[in-house]
């Protein structure tokens, strides 16, 4: 299972939970059941439901395939791709590592892609735009998310130009709206959703708060939910 996770696969757990197959556990993940509770019929049953699970966004659930079973669903953490390396990465890399997500900072400038500055686990990538975007992790197996932020508009349209067409579950802009039309006119852009200016509007100033913005964005993304006070949410907070 954990070669599954490791290689960005998504993957149902499934467990029975009493009867001659209790205690046994069956894994589901790109279309397949490994291994068999002995029933073909609820073998595929089973097959079906965690499929179903995996699509959506819920961990876990309790069926009944003629047997109870219980499926717990794992999924790889989203990737969080940054393009740029200035100082006003750092503590978005730090606080979306923290959040949750696996970061690969990328930058052509080897004195700024250090381990000094961007810690391990964070993965350093150095490129330049005109290298494009093969050979980094954008995989359709997990959410891939991306903010470009380096701070030149030259290098931002490259950047965007080369994501255009990768499958992105968000794609983020750093800066005003003007430097966002800017971007864009030169582009033609006929890409993805493109979040810009980036981050919730919580009146943040200055990397640090910038980052708490942005990281919120993406989490909202990911759970996809519409950012409001939790205080206003009828029923429950993580339903």
């Amino acid at each position: 299972m954990r070669e599954l996770l490791a290689a960005g696969v998504p993957f149902a757990s499934i467990t029975f939970l009493h009867g001659p197959s209790g205690g046994k556990t069956l894994v589901f993940a790109r279309g397949s059941l490994a291994g068999s509770c002995g029933l073909p019929d609820v073998d595929r049953d089973l097959a079906e439901r965690a499929g179903s699970l995996l699509e959506g966004d819920r961990g876990a659930d309790v069926v009944e395939a003629g047997h109870a079973a219980f499926v717990d669903v794992l999924r790889p953490p989203p990737r969080l791709l940054i393009f740029g390396a200035g100082d006003d990465a750092r503590p978005l890399a730090a606080l979306a590592a923290a959040a949750g997500f696996e970061i690969t900072v990328i930058d052509h400038r080897p004195a700024y892609l250090t381990a000094e500055r961007f810690p391990p686990p964070l993965r350093l990538a150095l490129r330049r735009p005109s290298d494009g975007v093969a050979g980094l992790p954008l995989g359709i197996s997990r959410k891939n998310f991306a903010v470009v932020q380096t701070h030149s508009l030259a290098h931002d349209r490259d950047w965007l130009r080369s994501l255009a067409g990768q499958p992105l579950a968000y794609l983020g802009l750093l800066g005003p709206r003007s430097r966002r039309e800017l971007v864009l006119r030169a582009l033609d852009w006929n890409g993805v959703d493109l979040f810009a200016p980036v981050g919730l509007d919580i009146g943040a100033d200055g990397p640090e708060q910038v980052a708490v913005s942005i990281v919120a964005e993406l989490l909202a993304v990911n759970a996809r939910r519409e950012p409001t006070h939790l205080r206003a949410r009828a029923g429950g907070i993580h339903g």
